[in-house]
């Protein structure tokens, strides 16, 4: 019998391979598999990682993914951290995109879409949704639009570019194009009308309730565009699919078409899910020590949050996607690049954004539609000029250099106006770009102090003000009444050197709202009670003489005969009550030249890092404007400190309401105890941080608090609200005295 065997089973035959997967059984042939299990799946295993692993020359970028992990949990330099996951993050997003494509092919034409244009942006979306979590907003807006210019007009540039080199022209489905131009017009709009309200508000109102609006605005706006998305998807996958079937054949050989089209599918569906899932795990896992790095990074280098998003995350998602789609235009199949360049950007306008805005109005993140004037107006020209070039259904090298200058225009533009938009900034951070940072962090103690006049000079300098006594231009003698204070603060005056003391004591000058240092004209001269009192009548005189004089000229100023202030005078900076609290707080062992040297580098941080961007909704207690904190790095500890220090503290008192249970009583807090249940709770907060330094550490913690994105918040709020609902037991307290 040459068609079967005995038991119905096929025989083999000469076609059969020679190693097959199956081998022969008493009762015919058994699938290797079930034969032998043990050693057919490792081996299988092997295979199909070898076979998607050689399928692309970028998966070589993979040894960087456990380098990347093992620096983020080992907590490495930032800049290696950064570095690292930045490249381990480039193979997995094109091992992201093989498996979905797998997936799809297996599930039919419509649930296959449905894959792809759910995990299309994957990366981008667990990147972003890293970032948010972690409060950065601006990385997050900024990867959104540079995803999007990268796809429509460097990527679809370089399509039509290198397509019109091999080709003079190409075709593609007009009525494709057509609907990805409008939908594009749809989300270019979608930002331009927050960028307007906001303009319009900005007149009237406070900042506040523009925000609100803002918001408001958004949420709407992020709600109709996911609408819009699903209707997009239905019209592409189901009711017009035959609108989107490629419908242009290769100018070259279109017969060999079929034979490309009709390759073979590496992974199985469960093989695809598994990696799938794995590449997942991975990306999450790499994003979120890329993101953790970020701060760290501005700090150091001077870059900016807006470049990292706008260039180096979109490099990060799409470069394997992006070499496809030009890939794909040098064979000739621009219908399929123009889908890749396009449907991308589509997806990330219509899908990624609006979801990120409602994730963070669920996180109560204030992630919001309102990109900055020159972002609006470049993302709505790049869809303009997009728009005029395909409408025809042509394309050609020259439309691939428009699309291409017009990128590089635009980023010139975006750079541009990072460099100048923040000048303030770059005053604060010109000792980590360009500045000499060489000397080591001194001591608070360590560093000697200028003399007042130094200090008034260099605020001239500020000011672009001379110091020649017209009443807008700073004095020389002016300062702060430190006798004043020191009289008051009888700790300080505990620890100051014995000359301080002995000045203080003896001191008789009294000081009213002048802000200059004045003493008598006795202790100007060294002279007690035995001065004469006719020479004391002439200086008196003569001084009242030249004030009036002074008056008529410059009205409110006063002239004191110039005299050069001790340097005791200047003391303040030497000790502060706050800074000693910290420090020994800081101090553990014993070794308080340690703790020291963390509360000076602490201090630098604070005095070197970015002017904070305050939380609305968590605003420090009201002084200087946020971008001259950096300036007095001293003060701007103080605020932080005391803006999340609580008022009470909660006291278990037990017999109160008889038995044995407790009783929370709020207790109110003196004015050291509330400072140092913040600083704990900020020392406690730096221990979550993967800074490998503890004073780096505990400084990224402090600006958390200054721009409310720390949990010693929390901390906070929860102590208040176990305060107000302990107050009516405090009746008991009082019944029971």
């Amino acid at each position: 019998m040459t068609g079967g065997s005995q038991n119905g089973s096929r025989e083999p035959n000469e076609r059969d391979a020679l190693i097959g997967d199956t081998i022969r059984a008493n009762s015919g042939l058994v699938p290797r598999h079930k034969r032998r299990p043990w050693a057919y799946w490792p081996v299988r295993v092997v295979h199909l990682t070898w076979a998607t692993l050689v399928r692309d020359y970028v998966n070589l970028l993979l040894v960087f993914v456990p380098f990347g992990i093992i620096a983020g949990a080992l907590g490495w330099d930032s800049t290696a951290v950064f570095t690292l996951n930045f490249l381990a993050i480039v193979p997995l997003a094109s091992l992201l995109s093989f498996a979905t494509e797998e997936l799809a092919a297996a599930m039919g034409q419509a649930l296959g879409g449905l894959m792809n244009a759910t995990f299309g942006n994957a990366v981008e979306l667990i990147v972003s949704i890293i970032a948010l979590k972690d409060g950065q907003i601006r990385v997050v807006q900024a990867s959104m639009l540079g995803s999007i210019l990268s796809n429509i007009l460097l990527v679809l540039g370089c399509c039509f570019f290198v397509g019109g080199i091999r080709y003079s022209e190409q075709s593609f489905n007009t009525t494709v194009a057509s609907t990805m131009s409008s939908l594009m017009t749809v989300a270019s709009a979608s930002l331009i009308i927050p960028a307007t309200l906001y303009a319009s508000l900005s007149s009237t109102g406070d900042e506040k309730t523009r925000t609100e609006n803002i918001l408001i605005l958004s949420h709407g706006t992020a709600i109709i565009l996911l609408i819009l998305y699903v209707m997009y998807l239905y019209f592409q996958l189901k009711s017009h699919a035959s609108f989107f079937e490629e419908a242009t054949p290769d100018p070259e050989n279109s017969g060999d078409d079929v034979a490309e089209e009709e390759e073979e599918h590496i992974l199985s569906p469960w093989a695809a899910c598994v990696v799938l899932v794995v590449v997942t795990i991975l990306v999450a896992v790499c994003a979120d020590y890329l993101v953790g790095s970020i701060d760290p990074i501005v700090e150091k280098t001077g870059m900016s949050r807006t470049f990292i998003g706008l260039i180096l995350i979109p490099i990060v998602g799409n470069a394997a996607e992006h070499v496809t789609a030009v890939v794909v235009a040098w064979k000739g199949k621009m219908d399929l690049a123009i889908g890749v360049a396009i449907g991308s950007s589509l997806q990330i306008a219509l899908f990624v954004t609006p979801f990120l805005v409602i994730l963070g109005w669920i996180l109560d993140v204030d992630m919001t539609l309102h990109f900055h004037i020159f972002e609006t107006v470049a993302f709505f020209i790049s869809g303009l000029v997009v728009t005029f070039l395909i409408q025809d259904g042509k394309s050609n090298y020259l439309e691939g250099g428009l699309c291409l200058g017009i990128n590089r225009s635009t980023r010139h533009g975006l750079k541009t106006g990072l460099s100048s938009s923040t000048p303030m900034q770059k005053r604060y951070n010109s000792s980590a770009s360009g500045g000499d940072n060489s000397e080591r962090p001194k001591a608070p103690t360590e560093d000697p102090l200028p003399h007042v006049s130094e200090e008034a000079a260099e605020i001239s300098k500020i000011m672009d003000k001379k110091c020649d006594g017209t009443p807008a231009s700073p004095e020389l003698e002016q300062g702060t009444p430190i006798s004043e204070i020191l009289q008051r603060d009888k700790e300080a005056q505990k620890h100051m050197p014995k000359v301080m003391q002995d000045q203080i004591k003896s001191s008789t000058g009294t000081r009213s709202f002048s802000t200059s240092t004045r003493r008598s004209q006795a202790e100007l001269h060294g002279q007690g009670k035995s001065f004469d009192e006719q020479t004391a009548a002439v200086m008196a005189s003569m001084i009242s003489q030249v004030n009036q004089q002074a008056e008529e000229f410059h009205d409110g100023i006063k002239f004191d005969p110039v005299e050069t202030l001790p340097k005791t005078e200047n003391f303040r900076t030497r000790y502060d009550s706050l800074l000693e609290q910290f420090t020994k707080l800081l101090m553990t062992d014993g070794k308080l030249s340690r703790a020291q040297k963390d509360m000076a580098f602490i201090l630098d941080h604070l005095r070197t890092a970015p002017p904070p961007q305050p939380n609305p909704k968590r605003p420090l207690l009201p002084g200087p404007p946020a971008p001259q904190l950096p300036l007095n790095p001293v003060l701007y500890l103080t605020l932080i400190v005391d803006s999340v220090a609580p008022l009470i503290k909660i006291r278990q008192q037990k017999g109160i309401a008889g038995g044995g249970a407790s009783v929370q009583i709020p207790v109110p807090l003196a004015l050291r105890q509330r400072r140092r249940t913040a600083i704990k709770w900020i020392i406690d907060g730096s221990d979550k941080r993967r800074d490998s330094k503890f004073a780096q550490r505990v400084a990224n913690e402090l600006v958390a608090v200054a721009e409310g994105r720390s949990g010693v918040w929390d901390k906070r709020e929860q102590q208040h609200k176990l305060g107000i609902a302990g107050r009516s037991n405090l009746g008991m307290v009082g019944g029971r005295r």
